[in-house]
C-alpha cells in the first residue's frame, strides 16, 4: 500500500508491516522545483496514494530505495503512464532494453504534452547538477 507520495517517481509503501522507499526504474520525474515537477507529483498521487500496487523490484538504487515498475489496480504501469503523459524522461542510460519507452517519450514530444509543452525543458539530472539552464 502506498503511504507517501515523495515526487513523481518516488514514492514509500508499506511492505510486510515496514516501510519501504521505491523509485521508478527507468523514468526521471521534474524535480518538484521544476515545471511539472507538482504535476508529476500529484499525478503519482492520485494514482496510487492509500492504493494497494503491485511491485516489480529491479534492484536497489544507491541511496538503498527499491528500483521498480510499479502495477496499478488497474494493471497499467505507473513508469509508462508517466511517459504517455510528458511527465517523465526515458532514461536511456538506466533503461536502454526499454526502447518502447523511447517511442512513448517521443510522442508525447510530438505531440507537446506535458512537459514537452515547454521548449526549455530541463531534463532533472541536469538540474540537480546545478545546470538549471541547460535544455534537454
Amino acid at each position: 500500500k502506498v503511504v507517501h507520495v515523495q515526487d513523481g517517481d518516488s514514492m514509500t509503501v508499506l511492505h510486510n508491516t515496514k516501510s519501504e522507499r521505491l523509485i521508478l526504474f527507468g523514468v526521471d520525474c521534474p524535480e518538484l522545483e521544476q515545471a511539472f515537477g507538482e504535476d508529476a507529483r500529484d499525478y503519482t498521487k492520485q494514482l496510487c496514494f492509500q492504493k494497494t500496487i503491485t511491485v516489480e523490484a529491479r534492484g536497489k538504487d544507491r541511496l538503498g530505495r527499491t528500483v521498480a515498475n510499479v502495477y496499478l489496480p488497474d494493471g497499467s504501469m505507473l513508469n509508462e503512464d508517466l511517459l504517455k503523459r510528458g511527465l517523465a524522461w526515458w532514461s536511456d542510460k538506466y533503461a536502454p532494453e526499454k526502447r518502447d519507452w523511447s517511442q512513448m517519450q517521443a510522442k508525447a514530444r510530438a505531440e507537446r504534452t506535458g512537459l514537452w509543452s515547454n521548449q526549455k525543458a530541463v531534463a532533472p539530472w541536469i538540474f540537480r547538477n546545478g545546470q538549471k539552464t541547460v535544455q534537454a
